[in-house]
């Protein structure tokens, strides 16, 4: 809610519903005129934000800095404009000597929405260099390995998850799901089974079922298929991934009523599917 009031009322720019302020944005925006109530909120804003963690360390007093320079007088405005100075040279110091380790993993949910997979296998490679069985690093540079269609690569940080944590449920249906995009399907069905056994909750359970069924649908084994996905329907029952692939297996066994049904409720919810 509040990203989206500060994207109408200020043009700041949203990610996850949250505003990405960072305080070179507001010094912009001040000098493009906004009203004294806008720029004292932008500015405040900017104060505020950085303490939350959002960005580099330096940038509060770079918001102070700011503040008082465009709200002070001459003497004032001096104090400000060292503070400022020195507030950009800390956060040059803080980005060059950061330790990886500790950056939020908000971050990371930055890059994805914005598919720098490079930054993130980037930043999660130089914690493994330090750390080489730390989970998330791993989670993140297979996540993003997936996503640029580097399947075997992605394969490669899942086992070392899995080395780490067998009973790693999300290892095992993402590594199903990189096996299954490089048409390994006998593979692939073995690590879904394996996390079918650790009794996922009903998302999990959707997606894992959901995708044993496009298994069987290469198979041409369309009984089995559509066992797959009445039971991913019962467990979560909005995946419209799960109501194509059983409009497939409906329209094989020529259930053409049936098989539309799911294809218009897959248009419902999403008509540029």
């Amino acid at each position: 809610m509040l990203g989206e009031i500060l994207k109408k009322l200020y043009d700041i720019p949203v990610v996850d519903n949250l505003p990405r302020i960072h305080t070179y944005d507001i010094t912009r925006r001040i000098s493009k005129g906004y009203s004294p109530k806008s720029k004292f909120i932008g500015v405040l804003l900017a104060i505020i934000w950085p303490g939350l963690g959002y960005v580099y360390a330096g940038e509060i007093l770079y918001g102070i800095g700011v503040f008082m320079m465009v709200f002070s007088g001459i003497f004032l405005g001096g104090v400000g404009l060292i503070i400022w100075f020195f507030s950009v040279i800390k956060t040059y110091y803080a980005i060059a000597s950061y330790n990886h380790e500790e950056l939020p993993k908000k971050y990371f949910k930055i890059y994805m929405n914005e598919k720098k997979y490079d930054r993130i296998l980037k930043r999660n490679n130089a914690i493994l260099e330090s750390n080489p069985g730390n989970i998330h690093a791993l989670m993140m540079c297979a996540e993003a390995s997936f996503l640029m269609s580097e399947y075997q690569d992605a394969i490669r940080y899942y086992d070392r998850i899995l080395h780490n944590d067998e009973k790693n449920i999300i290892a095992l249906a993402n590594k199903g799901s990189a096996l299954y995009n490089l048409e390994r399907y006998d593979e692939a069905m073995e690590c879904y089974d394996k996390a079918l056994q650790l009794k996922p909750m009903s998302s999990m359970l959707n997606y894992i079922l959901t995708n044993k069924g496009y298994i069987y649908l290469n198979y041409k084994d369309y009984d089995n298929a559509l066992n797959c996905y009445n039971e991913a329907e019962r467990a979560y029952p909005s995946n419209i991934t799960t109501w194509f692939g059983k409009g497939i297996a409906l329209m094989a066994k020529d259930n053409y009523l049936g098989a539309i049904g799911c294809f218009n409720k897959v248009l419902s919810a999403n008509p540029a599917y």
